[in-house]
């Protein structure tokens, strides 16, 4: 069986031409023999990249379909740790390569969705263990503003662990991205703005040695923040 990204040659795409071409290919990831593999981002395939580098490239370039129109992007799969994307723009100053990084799909994520895969339902939120080759996913319900907690306490963890890993100097050239998925716990109430704001606004002084940073939901969550001075 093929993969989502066989023979895939990165490109230079504005923003417009890149979210036509990943548009085609969403519709082309649901058909029924790629659902296993597309459900656990299986390497094989090209579907890890595809979901988790190219899928938030996507989010982040609908929101600036308009105002990058003459921005150009090029993914960079399997380059140097923590560089994925290159930008070519005109425009000064701006930024010249992103970086991209989950903030929720963790081991413990990885194994709830293989048990969604295998059982067709799993409940979400509760702790996940794995032994002998066995999965076991809790039952008791989680209270909802539990879960968003909880997805805001993997975000931050999410800019540490970056940060921590390609720790360097303050640089004008690079933009950091966090994608989380906000599909099943919607952020755009003013809860969600406030919970998210007051993390951004905590750690502030630990990105600051990028550029930019976007965070970006699978759903509709977006925030953006530029680097203090």
């Amino acid at each position: 069986m093929g993969g989502i990204l066989d023979a895939f040659q990165p490109e230079w795409s504005t923003p417009q031409q890149f979210v036509g071409w990943f548009d085609q290919k969403l519709a082309e990831s649901r058909r029924r023999e790629f659902r296993r593999s597309a459900l656990l981002h299986e390497r094989e395939g090209g579907w890890k990249l595809f979901y988790e580098e190219l899928f938030p490239l996507y989010r982040l370039l609908q929101k600036k379909l308009l105002d990058w129109s003459d921005v150009e992007f090029k993914p960079l799969p399997g380059n140097q740790p923590g560089v994925d994307v290159e930008v070519k723009s005109r425009r000064s100053p701006f930024f010249r390569y992103i970086e991209i990084t989950q903030a929720d799909m963790d081991q413990e994520e990885r194994w709830r969705t293989e048990a969604f895969s295998e059982h067709g339902s799993v409940t979400l939120g509760t702790p996940v263990s794995k032994e002998n080759g066995r999965i076991s996913v809790g039952n008791d319900p989680v209270d909802c503003a539990d879960l968003r907690q909880e997805k805001v306490r993997l975000i931050r963890i999410a800019i540490k662990r970056k940060i921590k890993r390609f720790s360097r100097s303050r640089s004008d050239d690079i933009a950091l991205l966090i994608y989380f998925d906000d599909c099943l716990y919607p952020f755009e109430d003013a809860d969600g703005d406030k919970e998210v704001d007051a993390l951004l606004d905590s750690v502030s002084n630990i990105w600051s040695s990028y550029t930019r940073l976007f965070l970006v939901g699978a759903r509709e969550g977006y925030w953006e923040r530029q680097a203090p001075a």
